[in-house]
């Protein structure tokens, strides 16, 4: 703990981590002995000392928080009166993954987060969290999705100029094709219609699969939006092609011979067809995890998958490291990142590793977020550390230097992380989903970037 009058009253107050919780606790003195009501701060894990001091010069009195576990520095700025904001924004649970998009088109982006979990308490949700100029929040919306949500997209699938959304619902655990596809149309003022729900059936038996990755594109070129679902199938993932009314046509077998985790859509040999890439799970034969390449026909059907990498693989992303115009690719390994560079041609070679978050036990995807984080022109890649709450990142220049800078996370056990210019001041922020161990429940929090110009 610190002793020192953070509210310039002339009495002392109080500061204590908690290395547990990973929180600050202040507590504002009377001058009688008496200590007022708690205010809690997250920090990054394991909190085990707390120092203060006019940190900023500003006059007023600061902490930080060192943090053992993390092998980061938490500061908060005092003014006085209280601390910083905290920029933890509330969700139902941990989300497993979350998005940026405008839902009520005031050229700000708001965050749209996917809440997991069977109970009907917290999970089984998608939160819209409505922003404004400045980071700060002007309504959460709470939509009642499909069972054990797990990804989602943006986009408008009923040609009406608004952003929709759709929900990836995995299901019951262990219980194969108890998913659903949730689809949200939206209002374009921030509020949305009630959801539909379409199942993916298909052959043999007409059996219905569950969905728990999808991606958006243009797939048949028919001027709808169309979805690429990984599902529970063990020969590949669904391509479910798009009515242009908010919802879809009968899906078709991608085959792969494989259940698959993750799937993304870009450009990769420029011939102005969409294409797949696609994250399989453990195999017997394939020994580790794999990430495969399918290129689009441009009628909805993909070229035979060809196998990019057999190392273990936990999440990529899809970037342009090198600002050729080619996209590039991200991947998350055991203690490292990997960088491919495209080619133009659907091909792609390796430019080695650099450290990074190590296994995670809690999730099965790690997706990196690719943006230009010092304002250098360069994109830089910044990775989720679910044990030790913490953010890597690795900075760019053309691939990615041997760089690496530790920042705080999202509570405990931060799953997922997405980048954009949150504030409207034309920098990359982050936001990042994680547990408040504070009340047991989910939280986004938004790392703002303060980068000179």
């Amino acid at each position: 703990m610190a002793v020192d009058d953070f509210n310039g009253d002339g009495n002392p107050d109080l500061v204590v981590s908690s290395r547990l919780t990973s929180t600050a606790t202040v507590l504002l003195g009377d001058g009688n002995g008496n200590l007022g009501t708690p205010t809690n701060f997250l920090v990054a894990t394991g909190p085990v000392g707390v120092l203060s001091a006019d940190y900023n010069r500003d006059g007023k009195r600061d902490f930080l928080t060192l943090n053992g576990n993390a092998a980061t520095i938490s500061i908060f700025f005092g003014n006085g009166k209280t601390f910083q904001v905290e920029t933890g924004l509330p969700v139902p649970t941990r989300a497993d993954q979350l998005i940026l998009a405008d839902f009520n088109e005031d050229g700000i982006p708001d965050i749209a987060t996917a809440n997991s979990g069977i109970d009907s308490t917290n999970g089984n949700t998608a939160s819209v969290l409505i922003r404004k100029k400045g980071a700060g929040l002007i309504n959460e919306d709470v939509i009642r999705v499909g069972t054990n949500p797990l990804s989602l997209l943006s986009g408008d699938f009923n040609h009406d100029g608004h952003q929709d959304l759709v929900v990836a619902n995995s299901g019951i655990p262990n219980f194969i094709g108890t998913g659903t596809l949730s689809i949200i149309l939206g209002n374009g003022d921030g509020t949305f219609q009630t959801p539909s729900t379409f199942k993916i059936i298909q052959p043999p038996g007409n059996f219905a699969r569950s969905p728990r990755f999808v991606t958006a594109a243009d797939f048949n070129q028919d001027g709808n939006l169309d979805v690429v679902a990984c599902t529970d199938d063990a020969k590949g993932p669904s391509f479910l092609p798009g009515d242009g009314k908010g919802s879809f046509d009968k899906p078709t077998l991608i085959s792969l011979g494989s259940d698959c985790l993750q799937v993304e859509s870009a450009d990769f040999n420029r011939d102005g067809k969409a294409d797949l890439l696609i994250r399989i799970p453990p195999d017997p034969f394939l020994i580790n995890l794999s990430v495969l390449v399918a290129l689009g026909n441009g009628d909805g059907t993909f070229t035979r998958p060809r196998v990019l990498t057999r190392d273990d693989v936990f999440g990529f992303a899809i970037g342009d490291l090198n600002n050729d115009g080619i996209p590039d690719l991200v991947l998350t390994e055991p203690s490292a990142t990997k960088t491919l560079l495209g080619d133009g041609e659907g091909n792609f070679v390796s430019q080695g590793f650099f450290p990074g978050p190590g296994v995670t036990l809690f999730h099965n995807s790690l997706i990196p977020a690719i943006g230009d984080f010092n304002g250098d022109g360069f994109p830089d890649v910044a990775i989720a550390d679910e044990f030790d709450q913490i953010t890597d990142i690795v900075l760019g220049d053309g691939t990615l230097q041997h760089v690496l800078q530790l920042y705080a996370g999202a509570g405990n056990e931060s799953a997922a992380l997405v980048a954009g210019d949150l504030n409207g001041d034309g920098k990359t922020d982050l936001a990042l989903s994680g547990l408040d161990p504070r009340i047991g429940k989910g939280v986004v929090a938004q790392l703002i970037n303060n980068t000179r110009k």
